[in-house]
Parts: C-alpha cells; structure tokens; sequence
C-alpha cells in the first residue's frame, strides 16, 4: 500500500460517523414487561424451593418412620423371647409388654396376630400339667 492509499484510508476513518452506543435506559414498554418476567422468574424459583422444602420433608417424616418401626420390631423381638422363656413370672411380665407393644402405633395387623399366637403357645404350656 502506498503511502497516499493509507493516508486517505487515515482520514476516511476520522470523518466517519460512530454509531451510537445503545441506551442502559430500557424503553418505556420494556420496563414492564421485564418487570413481570422477573416477578414471573421469582414466582417459580420460589415454587421451586417450596416443593423442594415439602418433599424434603415428607422423606424426613418416612425415615423417621422406618426408624420408629425398627425400634418397635426390635422390642416385639425381645418380649416374644422372654416371654416363651421358662421363668413363669418373666414369661408373664413379658405378656404384657407385648400386649402394649401391640398397642402401639407401629403395630401392624400381622405383629397382633404373631403376638396371639405366642400368648397361646405362653398360655397353653402354663396350664399344661408338669
């Protein structure tokens, strides 16, 4: 290039217009309706952590649950075996720990009926002759 060419390439560049920088200041109708998109984002960001909150609950109340039942079964477990044991008073102090056990909230149909028959198996082998 010689050097006429990039002197007027030089002053071409001075005399040209800049384009104008756009405006921080958003138009009138944009205000609002960038209004409502951030109240509509906040609204669902919020719904968002609500269900969040809510199922992290419901899995709390489930694991509280199984850990309530274990307990109980562990319980159910140890009056059965100490109440088909051989001592006659233990036996039946054990008879009525299992009749509140099965009282209890965590009983399930099936423990009433396992602690039936284990009250008739205490109590058939009490009245039978030595």
């Amino acid at each position: 290039m010689t050097a006429a060419a990039l002197a007027s390439v030089v002053s071409a560049a001075g005399t040209a217009s800049p384009t104008p920088l756009p405006s921080p200041v958003p138009a009138a109708g944009a205000t609002s309706a960038q209004a409502t998109a951030t109240l509509i984002a906040a609204i669902i960001a919020g719904a968002a952590a609500l269900t969040a909150a809510v199922i992290g609950l419901i899995n709390a109340s489930r694991s509280l649950t199984q850990i309530r039942r274990e307990q109980w079964r562990q319980q159910f477990q140890w009056a059965i075996e100490k109440a088909l044991s051989h001592d006659v008073d233990e036996s039946n102090v054990d008879l009525a720990v299992l009749t509140k056990l099965v009282q209890q909230p965590e009983a399930h149909e099936e423990d009433n009926e396992i602690a039936l028959v284990v009250a008739d198996l205490v109590t058939d082998r009490t009245t039978q002759p030595c």
